[in-house]
């Protein structure tokens, strides 16, 4: 992201509902990563969404999997 100039926030989260949670726990713990975009009024029908946001999800993870 620094690199690429991809603007990004970190947060720890303690609890979330998330599969991430779960792969992270079995056999011991698999190294999970979350990338999460951040909306308004979620899990219900008025999720709000920014497009720029959304874009920048998909630069920094086709990047990463790019520099594999």
């Amino acid at each position: 992201a620094l690199k690429k100039h991809i603007p990004f926030q970190i947060e720890l989260w303690e609890a979330a509902n998330s599969d991430a949670i779960s792969i992270h726990q079995i056999n011991g713990g698999i190294p999970t990563c979350f990338v999460g975009l951040p909306i308004k009024n979620p899990e219900t029908p008025n999720e709000i969404g920014s497009l720029a946001d959304a874009n920048n999800v998909i630069s920094l993870i086709s990047n990463y999997f790019k520099s594999l």
